[in-house]
């Protein structure tokens, strides 16, 4: 299995770490969320886990990332760094940091269910609308 991460920098080394010593997963792609940008190779990996939010509450181009790449049916999980008080902390196929769910137990899920569909999406966003706009600040 090989695995993408489109994080942070902070977030990247940890995860990257957490796949390779914990989990024995070797194949590693990284794109990081600071830069903006994402590769047309984004494509060949079979998982990825991504930050839902992008330099500030404002940007939710991760969010967009994995909608996207759910609607190609890959797998994806969500971290969040910040939610509502109304938002649940955890779901399908997110997580909020902290998480209270063992990071390895929610990745086996993920990995069992199917991507998450259209309607899952709409559903984050209906509970946060702020998700389904464009960053009022893009960064390139």
């Amino acid at each position: 299995m090989n695995v993408c991460l489109i994080v942070n920098k902070i977030l990247n080394g940890s995860l990257q770490r957490y796949f390779k010593y914990l989990l024995k997963i070797y194949e590693i792609g990284t794109f990081d969320m600071d830069s903006g940008v994402i590769p047309g190779t984004l494509l060949e990996y079979e998982f990825y886990v991504i930050s839902a939010l992008n330099f500030s509450l404002n940007n939710p181009e991760g969010f967009r990332t994995a909608k996207k790449l759910a609607r190609a049916g890959k797998r994806v999980l969500l971290l969040f760094t910040y939610v509502p008080d109304d938002f649940p902390e955890e779901g399908d196929f997110w997580l909020t940091l902290p998480w209270k769910t063992p990071l390895s137990k929610k990745i086996e899920q993920v990995l069992k269910n199917p991507p998450p569909s259209e309607e899952d999406f709409e559903r984050l966003e209906r509970l946060w609308p702020l998700l389904k706009y464009k960053p009022s600040n893009h960064h390139h």
